[in-house]
């Protein structure tokens, strides 16, 4: 968790000495229930619950060619003892009603060790995410409520894709956010 807590505070440092338009328009808060079984992912030991926050920027002009992403930083921290992670990474809005969808891809930076085992019938099973960089897939649904606020529920999925080790279990995490536009 220390480890986790240092990272952010790098991390915060390097939005606030980034180019405006990749500075935070938005905040957000939330909690999620993590290893959550979903055809993407396997038993990975992972459990409990884990507060989510973080800060996405403006529409980036600069990736027109891709659609405008905002850039995004994403902390989850597992009140449990679980894994814990920081991502960072590219997130499209869709939509400007009063429902929008927010897909997005980053790197995620995990806090666990490589080599865990899960006491199994009949022996262990490893549990590990075969790699302390994960890929970090997100989904998001969100609605506007009042004024600046905005309540999303949220699809986060961990996992290295088989790229960087051949075990690949993934981690997959759902929840909600309170959402401020800044």
């Amino acid at each position: 968790m220390k480890k986790l807590g240092r990272s952010m505070l790098v991390a915060l440092g390097l939005i606030v000495a980034s180019p405006p338009d990749a500075r935070a328009e938005e905040i957000f808060l939330g909690a999620s229930v993590q290893g959550v079984d979903t055809p993407f992912s396997l038993d990975a030991g992972e459990d409990g619950a884990a507060i989510q926050f973080g800060f996405r920027g403006n529409p980036e002009k600069g990736l027109a060619k891709i659609g405008k992403p905002s850039l995004y930083l994403l902390g989850s921290a597992n009140v449990d003892g679980y894994t814990s992670f920081l991502a960072a990474g590219l997130s499209w809005k869709i939509g400007d009603g009063p429902i929008y969808f927010r897909p997005g891809i980053g790197l995620a930076w995990h806090d666990r060790n490589y080599l865990r085992f899960k006491p199994m019938p009949g022996g262990r099973q490893r549990t590990d995410l075969g790699s302390s960089i994960l890929f970090e897939p997100e989904l998001i649904v969100g609605t506007k409520l009042k004024g600046n606020l905005t309540a999303e529920f949220a699809w986060t999925h961990t996992s290295n894709a088989r790229l960087l080790s051949s075990q690949n279990p993934g981690v997959d995490h759902m929840g909600i956010r309170m959402v401020m536009k800044i």
